[in-house]
């Protein structure tokens, strides 16, 4: 495991693709480097992706299938399973990604820090998932989303945050 990784709980390692990602090699590239370098269990790696593609690839990797996974959620995929903001329809975009989640045998949802709220944290934990959001800043945002229950928090600042958040985030 690299050095600088040395001190955290949770990484999440997002995978970036375009129209043009040539998953085939993706998938080798992942496998080799996962094999290389992530072979202990701390800190606890989730390999998370918008790309629903590559989640289904993921999922019957003989190896990388075998990795902690998590389905980002982005904000405007939310949008377009609800067009509204009330309580019922906020429940089916949870149910959603729930089952798109499942689907793809990952373990993990990863939300947009505006997105999250108290009943889609309780929703994932309710179906065995960890959550994070993405990407918090500002630490009191980062309390006050700890306060609710999500489990981890995805910032540009970790430093910062391993100095002025609990040990829990």
């Amino acid at each position: 495991m690299p050095d600088l990784l040395l001190g955290y709980q949770h990484i999440e390692l997002e995978i970036k693709t375009h129209t043009r990602t040539p998953y085939s090699l993706l998938m080798q590239g992942l496998n080799e480097s996962l094999s290389q370098y992530f072979t202990s269990l701390q800190p606890v790696l989730t390999i998370t992706t918008f790309d629903h593609e590559l989640q289904y690839r993921m999922s019957i990797h003989p190896k990388i299938s075998q990795w902690r996974r998590g389905l980002l959620v982005d904000k405007l995929d939310a949008d377009t399973v609800t067009k509204n903001d009330s309580v019922n329809a906020t429940h089916a975009s949870n149910q959603t990604f729930i089952d798109l989640a499942q689907k793809f045998g990952c373990r993990h949802i990863s939300w947009h820090f505006k997105r999250v709220t108290k009943a889609t944290i309780d929703a994932c934990h309710r179906h065995g998932f960890t959550t994070s959001a993405w990407t918090v800043n500002d630490i009191d945002t980062a309390k006050h989303l700890s306060k609710m229950g999500l489990d981890y928090v995805i910032t540009d600042y970790p430093t910062s945050f391993l100095r002025l958040l609990p040990s829990s985030l």
